[in-house]
């Protein structure tokens, strides 16, 4: 069951590298990372670490559940069949 909607989040770092006029090899840099391995979370194919993840939530003046998106419909499926409620922001 995946929450993470990898191509939304893939999309949506994209749009914050955008409007910071970043290219693919700049975030790469910026994260001491590959550009094959930046290019691979920006199509969806894999996601960033959690370390990744807060060096671009500061890079990018954001949180890390900000950078993140949520598949609702995978979400409400995963609340109604958990016996703990977990805490994911909608």
């Amino acid at each position: 069951m995946r929450i993470i909607d990898r191509q939304a989040t893939g999309a949506h770092i994209r749009s914050l590298m955008d409007a910071k006029d970043m290219e693919t090899k700049d975030l790469a840099k910026e994260l001491g990372i590959s550009f094959q391995a930046v290019s691979k979370f920006l199509k969806g194919k894999n996601l960033p670490t959690i370390n990744h993840l807060l060096h671009m939530s500061n890079l990018f003046g954001t949180t890390i559940d900000e950078l993140i998106v949520v598949d609702k419909k995978m979400l409400k499926k995963l609340r109604q069949s958990c016996p703990v409620k977990p805490r994911v922001k909608t």
